[in-house]
């Protein structure tokens, strides 16, 4: 697909938009995770507030973890675009096995818990 974007008229520059546009909305993503924004839409009726809170911080590391993830593959797009090269660019596969290499405290349950939380919403 990168390839394909990089041989079009101006295609660096569309990639390069395709990664900015990427990195906007994992910061979108990673701000209503800080912030709990999407509690707003959730109703707990007749739960211990323990549970209430424990299921806010599910949600929050599940949306913090997809705008990292967002984060990785628009700056891996933005780095493709520079270097005029599509082989740079990835996927969600491919950015956590890059964020696995980077992380000795990542190990794979947690990037299989990650990518599940990410996988629900």
């Amino acid at each position: 697909m990168a390839g394909t974007v990089l041989n079009l008229p101006g295609g660096q520059l569309w990639l390069a938009l395709g990664g900015l546009i990427l990195l906007v909305i994992a910061g979108s993503q990673l701000y209503t995770a800080y912030g709990a924004k999407f509690m707003k839409r959730v109703v707990f009726t007749d739960l211990p507030q323990r549970t209430c809170d424990l299921l806010k911080r599910t949600g929050q590391v599940g949306i913090a973890s997809r705008g990292v993830l967002m984060v990785i593959i628009g700056v891996f797009a933005l780095l493709a675009a520079w270097h005029r090269k599509a082989s740079e660019t990835v996927g969600i596969s491919e950015a956590l096995t890059w964020l696995d290499r980077k992380s000795t405290r990542l190990n794979s349950s947690h990037r299989c818990i990650s990518y599940a939380v990410f996988c629900l919403k």
